[in-house]
């Protein structure tokens, strides 16, 4: 959970809250914490796809490759 310290809000002539204000250090705090979690979410969906590709292989659906030819490709 991201912890924010003070929150202001912008309101129009309605009192209708139209823009947040933060520090930023907080703001700073939020764009890091959501950067790790798209990291993580990037790396979570790779993880399933090598999966997948590897029962598909164990199944025959697939051909493999040699771990050299993969480091060949590189």
């Amino acid at each position: 959970m991201i912890a924010v310290s003070k929150i202001n809000y912008v309101v129009n002539n309605q009192e209708q809250k139209m823009l947040v204000q933060i520090n930023i250090e907080d703001w700073e705090n939020i764009i890091n914490t959501f950067e790790k979690m798209e990291n993580m979410i990037t790396l979570k969906t790779k993880l399933q796809n090598g999966f997948q590709q590897i029962k598909e292989i164990q199944n025959k659906n697939k051909k493999g490759k040699t771990f050299n030819n993969f480091l060949n490709e590189l």
